[in-house]
């Protein structure tokens, strides 16, 4: 598995770090070992090399296939997951890597760095962390009657609507967490 980033792409935080609105002529791609990936629900510790550890929200994609210069209109077929992550980094050690024209490796990529995330989910996740009032059971159903949806389509606008349920704090998910869930979905030939 590879874990690939895209850095400085928002303006706004690039003003939060060095004061300047800015954008870069192209992204700023970097990777994240396995090992960044924090797993099984275990804590996260800050590491004790760093002053200052910072976090953000990120949007994250899940790839499924290799690929090459994809067509925009194809790339669908090309991940089978959209959700938010959490990213660590030890903005003191990345200062000091920036100001050195060194990789940000160590920075970004420690051990825990990358928190898992609702797409991650397993059967098992998804019973606990999913279960659906008889009201949105309906709507789910409705949905796959009417739309002609498959297994894999329920457990993916499931963890969507986790994740939307999470972003406005709420423990439960409920039928407007659904409905934006299925919104999201892309209906094209061979897709569920």
């Amino acid at each position: 598995m590879k874990i690939f980033a895209v850095g400085m792409n928002y303006i706004q935080h690039n003003k939060e770090l060095d004061g300047t609105l800015y954008k870069p002529e192209s992204p700023v791609i970097f990777t994240k070992a396995d090992s960044a990936l924090l797993k099984d629900h275990k804590p996260f510790f800050i590491p004790d090399w760093s002053s200052q550890v910072d976090y953000e929200t990120e949007l994250v994609v899940r790839i499924c296939r290799l690929g090459k210069s994809i067509p925009e209109r194809l790339a669908r077929r090309y991940y089978d997951a959209v959700t938010v992550g959490i990213d660590f980094t030890a903005r003191d050690i990345q200062r000091e890597a920036r100001a050195k024209g060194l990789p940000w490796e160590l920075c970004k990529g420690f051990d825990g760095s990358a928190v898992k995330t609702n797409a991650e989910m397993g059967a098992q996740e998804l019973r606990e962390y999913c279960a659906l009032s008889p009201e949105c059971e309906q709507v789910l159903k409705d949905a796959f009657e009417t739309l002609r949806l498959s297994a894999r389509a329920r457990a993916r606008i499931l963890k969507v609507a986790r994740t939307i349920a999470d972003l406005e704090f709420s423990e439960e998910i409920t039928a407007e967490h659904l409905y934006e869930a299925i919104s999201y979905r892309t209906y094209g030939a061979g897709e569920d």
